[in-house]
């Protein structure tokens, strides 16, 4: 009965001083004021705001090759529709439809000016035309344009040199060759017959969110990835079409892919918010690389879904840890917060 009474009253005299706490703090008497604590993690705060994700992979466009050899008219489409496909197949990146940009001007065009003498009643038509080769540079400079908004990445490639194997020549090719001179009425000797060679080019992708960006950074055409291959093909027997080597091409999207590590199963996460530039846990030894891009995202505790926050762009690379900017709207900013969980595509 007497440990009964000491446990009331010291109940009673820590309720009692609970209480006189709280008339403290509130400075009312007989009142109290809750004290609000604050969260024990920054993501219970609420996200108000969230991005569509453009794409869950990196996503690139295939642009047509700019041939500067003058001999490659043929190939700039098929190489680039070939090298989507095998790049597709890979499985690492998602793909932009090259079905959208065949439509640009292919061959040489022409346009009409109207040039005025100086009188009203009077003008000359001049009809200037542009080369295949530069209507085929202003279709690829067309194409970036188109693309720009909708991809991570944009893949340019440059045919530099070609390497033709003719075949030796027919019999009565050589006779002809030995007498000098052709009889009366003989007509010229005509080239026939396939022909197998290869071609050189350069490739490279760079980033597409950086182009569009004013980062202060110096990154506007920020090159994520750079190679080079050979290619080879063989003509049909009139040399009006060409077969490229798919063998060759499938080689330089493993080359790519190789060069773009998977980050699906790693945990990234952020440790440092200065504007919009953040820093994130993962560096060189991590096969990161300038101008990989991602989001900042949470989990949905019961459906496991991830909820996309903001999205950014890697522009700096250390050992252990990167640098990254955030390129989506002032108005997803706030989700910014240091411990929140981010995915490299």
């Amino acid at each position: 009965m007497k440990n009964l009474v000491y446990i009331f009253a010291a109940v009673i005299f820590t309720t009692g001083g609970l209480l006189a706490l709280g008339c403290v703090e509130s400075g009312i008497p007989g009142t109290a004021r809750m004290i609000q604590l604050p969260p024990t993690s920054q993501g219970l705060l609420e996200v108000t705001e969230r991005i569509t994700p453009r794409s869950q992979k990196f996503k690139v466009a295939v642009l047509t090759f700019v041939d500067q050899t003058g001999k490659g008219n043929l190939v700039v489409d098929p190489i680039a529709d070939m090298l989507t496909t095998e790049l597709f197949a890979g499985g690492r990146f998602e793909l932009y439809d090259r079905g959208d940009l065949v439509q640009e001007v292919v061959d040489s065009s022409s346009a009409t000016q109207v040039v005025t003498d100086g009188n009203d009643n009077d003008t000359v038509k001049k009809t200037v035309t542009t080369s295949t080769s530069t209507a085929r540079q202003n279709k690829t400079a067309g194409q970036k344009a188109k693309v720009q908004t909708m991809v991570d990445g944009i893949l340019l490639g440059y045919i530099t040199s070609f390497e033709i194997n003719e075949p030796p020549a027919a019999p009565e090719e050589k006779d002809r060759g030995k007498k000098g001179k052709k009889d009366k009425g003989e007509a010229p000797a005509t080239v026939s017959g396939p022909v197998t060679g290869s071609l050189h080019c350069d490739f490279r992708i760079v980033n597409s969110w950086l182009t569009q960006q004013k980062v202060g950074q110096g990154l506007s055409e920020l090159v994520v990835y750079s190679g080079s291959a050979k290619i080879g093909f063989t003509t049909d027997s009139e040399r009006t079409s060409v077969l490229l080597s798919r063998e060759d091409i499938q080689a330089i999207a493993a080359q790519i892919k190789d060069k773009f590590t998977d980050f699906s199963k790693s945990t990234i996460g952020i440790t440092a918010i200065d504007g919009r530039v953040i820093t994130l846990d993962v560096g060189k030894q991590d096969l990161v690389k300038q101008g990989f891009t991602g989001y900042i995202v949470e989990k949905d505790e019961h459906t496991h879904v991830l909820k996309y926050l903001a999205e950014f762009t890697i522009i700096n690379v250390f050992d252990t840890a990167c640098t990254a900017y955030v390129v989506s709207a002032d108005k997803f900013l706030p989700n910014l917060r240091i411990g929140s969980q981010a995915v490299i595509k």
